[in-house]
């Protein structure tokens, strides 16, 4: 059995300056922990895997591409490879989101 809390989980380093933290990692896939407080806004990026977004709390606003959606708690997003991508927090209370991704 593995077991990890975001709240003790190793901070992964990133250009947004955001909280990201790494819940499980290996060749096959990653779990991470994104906290965005209040006004943060992250810049668009590209990757080339698959990522899945599940809102843990907050209203976080997704992009992908140039959609735009406000996702609320307990909402899932998919996000196909090769898609440009952020996710900003414009409201009044912290978002929590878990991100998977596949490799």
């Amino acid at each position: 059995m593995y077991k990890k809390s975001y709240k003790t989980a190793d901070l992964r380093d990133n250009p947004f300056n955001a909280d990201v933290r790494v819940l499980f990692t290996d060749k096959s896939a990653e779990f991470l922990h994104l906290k965005l407080e209040p006004g943060k806004i992250l810049a668009k990026v590209r990757i080339d895997i698959p990522a899945y977004f599940y809102v843990l709390e907050g209203k976080p606003e997704i992009i992908i591409d140039d959609k735009i959606q406000v996702i609320e708690k307990d909402e899932f997003v998919y996000c196909p490879a090769g898609s440009e991508h952020c996710i900003n927090n414009r409201g009044k209370e912290t978002a929590r989101i878990l991100i998977a991704k596949t490799k």
